[in-house]
């Protein structure tokens, strides 16, 4: 028989944590994430003429079920795009040279100390920008 403090204490613990607060349940979280990513968001947009066109046209010819799955495609190989790139350069930042780093920095550090500062300039008054 589960004591009142048992079921209590059950639903109280996140979604993703079992019983115990040091065991956690990744199976649970994965699919609690893959559910709300799976949830898509209608939203209004704006497409050049010819962007409407070739959605139209990968419609028409079957390459695409929907302007929506065009969008959606290109949106996320840019979001792939952008991915690749940035662990591209992760990675080519932990290969970099520690020492060449230090004497770039002092480099431009002493060039910064020599080069007075410029200050945009001001409006004068009842002038336009």
């Amino acid at each position: 028989m589960t004591s009142l403090a048992n079921t209590e204490s059950a639903a109280r613990v996140p979604v993703g944590l079992t019983q115990r607060p040091s065991t956690f349940s990744v199976l649970s979280v994965i699919t609690d994430y893959d559910s709300y990513m799976n949830k898509k968001v209608p939203i209004t947009g704006t497409l050049d003429p010819r962007l409407r066109e070739w959605a139209e046209h990968l419609v028409a010819t079957g390459k695409a079920s929907s302007i929506s799955a065009v969008i959606n495609d290109a949106l996320t190989e840019s979001y792939n795009q952008h991915k690749r790139g940035l662990a591209l350069l992760r990675d080519r930042a932990g290969q970099a040279d520690e020492d060449r780093v230090a004497r770039m920095k002092a480099h431009i550090d002493a060039q910064a100390a020599i080069a007075p500062l410029r200050t945009p300039p001001t409006a004068c008054a009842g002038s336009r920008i």
